[in-house]
């Protein structure tokens, strides 16, 4: 009896390690296939990036058109985002440009104090205090990233106005970048199922 129910359990555990090697082999091949669709999909995305961010725009560049209808009904528009960032190794000068044209309200000062217990009034007093208190701080200066590109946005539309004579951004100080990227407006679908169009399409 011992025996046999030692044969029994020999079989089971030779069946549940055949599955096993089953199933880890369907894993490696899955793993195979996975890295070749993950491969093919950077393909494609490199592709696609490419289309949108630098042929599409210079062909529509060299007919002069911002916008172009297809015969889908879509649209290809050539948009011009603007993107704006200050390194740390134009920090300081950047800064002092704001601060000399009166921009100087984006720059966002963070105080650190290091103060022991029952000195929470200490605390509220301004840094001049500390300094003549000597009481060691930390000082940091940081600008917004969505502030930074909201203002560069702003103060290039208002120096492409007529009549603008206030010092111009100097774009390399504030890491200014303006690609032309198109994108590919899908027709808006009536409930009915076909595209609304416009008078005279």
């Amino acid at each position: 009896m011992l025996e046999k129910d030692a044969e029994a359990r020999a079989e089971g555990q030779e069946d549940t390690l055949a599955l096993v090697s089953k199933y880890a082999a369907e894993v490696e091949e899955l793993d195979e296939t996975e890295a070749m669709l993950l491969a093919k999909v950077e393909t494609i995305g490199a592709r696609r990036t490419k289309l949108l961010e630098d042929d599409i725009p210079k062909l529509m560049e060299q007919v002069g058109l911002a916008s172009f209808k297809l015969e889908n009904g879509a649209e290809v528009v050539v948009d011009e985002p603007i993107y704006a960032s200050i390194s740390k190794k134009n920090q300081g000068d950047a800064y002092q440009w704001l601060r000399d044209n009166d921009h100087e309200d984006l720059i966002k000062n963070e105080i650190k104090v290091a103060l022991g217990k029952g000195e929470d009034e200490l605390a509220k007093l301004v840094m001049k205090y500390l300094v003549s208190k000597k009481i060691d701080f930390t000082q940091k200066e940081s600008v917004h990233a969505g502030s930074l590109k909201a203002f560069v946005r702003t103060l290039l539309e208002e120096e492409a106005q007529p009549g603008y004579t206030a010092e111009k951004l100097p774009q390399d100080l504030f890491g200014v970048y303006r690609p032309k990227i198109a994108k590919i407006q899908k027709p808006k679908v009536k409930k009915g199922g076909t595209h609304k169009t416009k008078k005279g399409e």
